[in-house]
Order: structure tokens, then sequence, then C-alpha cells
């Protein structure tokens, strides 16, 4: 339920929040100044309103605040929302990123800070490396140290080809190497 009437004048709006801050959850799509309202007058923030009302998802204080009540709301923000810092913001609140958190929202796959925790943390996950993201050799390497990548893996992520590491510690895999001369 929203409240169109309320919502052409920011003003009244101000004034409504101050006196009842949870009328914030009718709105749809509330600006920054009138969610800094309703939490200055007594609005808490629960987990649960990230899944129910979407400007929590793309709110940049909504979601500092989530991303310290639980750094895995970070699987919840849109491609729009989600920058470098605020994975790096999440890595701070704690947030270890799991291969659930990559099917939920691959965006994550394209941000160096969350792939290198999260191959560092089960190297396995260095099958979500996108081409977009730029991982240290170190890292692919601690990884292919524990979890070789088999042809199968190649084929489901044809970026991994790409990294010549990979050769290295599989050379039956060499034949995927699309960077190798012919001859």
């Amino acid at each position: 339920k929203a409240l169109p009437s309320l919502q052409k004048s920011e003003d009244l709006l101000v004034i409504t929040l101050k006196k009842n801050p949870h009328l914030l959850l009718e709105l749809i799509n509330p600006s920054e100044r009138l969610i800094l309202v309703a939490l200055n007058n007594g609005l808490k923030v629960e987990l649960e309103y990230y899944t129910t009302y979407d400007f929590f998802k793309n709110s940049p204080l909504l979601i500092d605040i989530g991303l310290e009540l639980s750094p895995s709301i970070i699987t919840l923000c849109d491609n729009n929302t989600i920058s470098e810092e605020l994975c790096e913001k999440a890595l701070k609140n704690g947030y270890i990123p799991t291969e659930a958190d990559f099917i939920k929202n691959p965006n994550l796959c394209n941000y160096s800070s969350i792939m290198k925790k999260a191959i560092s943390s089960n190297p396995r996950l260095l099958l979500y490396l996108t081409a977009e993201c730029n991982v240290s050799d170190s890292t692919i390497i601690d990884a292919l140290c524990s979890y070789p990548i088999t042809e199968e893996d190649l084929e489901k992520n044809p970026h991994l080809a790409t990294i010549d590491n990979i050769f290295f510690y599989n050379p039956n895999l060499k034949k995927y190497n699309s960077f190798l001369e012919l001859g």
C-alpha cells in the first residue's frame, strides 16, 4: 500500500514521518532524506525489510545499516547498487562469500575483493571467476594447489582457459588454452 497523496509533498512527508516513522514502509522509493528522517525518529531496521521492501536494497544509507546487521545483505543488492566499496564494507563486517551467494547474485563474481576472499576461503570458488574480475596470480596459484581445475570446469567457465597458471597445474588441459601457439 502506498500513500500516493502524501508522496506529492516531501515536506508533508517529513512532518508525517517525524510523528510515525514506520509510515516509511508504506512509501514507494522514498528519498534518502525521508529515510534519514524516519531513522532519526525511531524506525528500527529489521533484516526482513531487505526482502520485503525494494528500496532497502537500493538506498546507500539502508545498505550500510544492513551490512552492519548482516553482511550477507550484499547478496540482495542489484547490479546498480553493488560497488567495490560496498564489497569492501561487507567483507570488513565479516562477510565470507559462498557458492550459494554467487548462485543467488552472480554479479558478485565481478568484484575482485569478493572473489579474492571467496577463493581464499574455498578454492573451488575459482570456478566463478569472471573476465571482469582481476584476482592476483598468487590467489589463483594458492587455489590451484588445493583445487585442480578439470576439463568439465573449463567447459562450464571458458574464461578459466585464459588463465595460464591453470595449465601449469594441470598440463592435461593444454588443449583448452586459447593462447598456445599451434605447431
